[in-house]
């Protein structure tokens, strides 16, 4: 498991605890972004992944994209060629990349919206404890489940958001593939969208994707 985040705001280290509270025993991998250079951090992360002779791993990236124009800071919503073939690297190595759909409450970014091209990413929303969708959690087509974003609870330094609704679905998917070692990158992502509970329409819609993650369900039913 490879957690790529940036370290402003102690953002990979609440990222890494949320990680921990649903699967405290996995090891992994910190890689700190640095002026957007995520997709680097990434190919490092498959390097390592295949220098050590593992089959598949599981990549945690909860940020968005977002990029500095006349305007100000703003959602990008292209990728770089660089950053689709690091995303090509991953899935060619048996790499799930699980993937903040953002906090803008809008059209979320270029990588969130990268599960429709690319089919080893799961881009998570958030809910809140009522299992509705949040006002900031970004939506569209690339959505593919949602996780608890966390609740402020009087606390101005709360950490919520769909960065750590993400973790939660890496873990759960840390969990699904420790039950079976064999399941591929493709099966793990299947088994956690049929085990999420639906919401709001029925199937697929694009502010709750395929539903709330079960992680028990998922689990239960990876052996099989």
């Amino acid at each position: 498991i490879g957690i790529i985040d940036f370290s402003q705001g102690q953002h990979i280290q609440r990222v890494s605890g949320a990680f921990a509270a649903v699967n405290p025993l996995a090891k992994y991998d910190s890689l700190t972004v640095n002026n957007g250079n995520w997709a680097a951090q990434l190919v490092e992360f498959v390097d390592r992944v295949r220098e050590a002779g593992e089959t598949g791993a599981i990549a945690n990236l909860s940020f968005d994209l977002s990029q500095l124009d006349d305007i100000g800071i703003t959602t990008r919503y292209e990728l770089t060629p660089a950053e689709q073939q690091a995303i090509q690297y991953a899935r060619e190595n048996n790499i799930l990349l699980v993937v903040a759909a953002g906090n803008t409450g809008d059209m979320m970014s270029a990588l969130g919206a990268a599960s429709q091209q690319f089919d080893n990413i799961i881009t998570v929303g958030a809910v809140n404890h009522l299992e509705r969708k949040t006002d900031y959690s970004a939506t569209g087509e690339g959505l593919s489940i949602v996780a608890p974003g966390g609740e402020w609870n009087n606390d101005p330094n709360a950490f919520i958001g769909t960065s750590r609704a993400t973790p939660y679905v890496t873990a759960a998917a840390s969990l699904v593939w420790a039950a079976n070692p064999g399941l591929s990158y493709q099966q793990v992502k299947k088994l956690l969208l049929e085990t999420a509970a639906d919401l709001n329409v029925a199937g697929w819609d694009k502010n709750t994707g395929a539903g709330l993650l079960d992680v028990k369900e998922a689990v239960s039913r990876a052996p099989y």
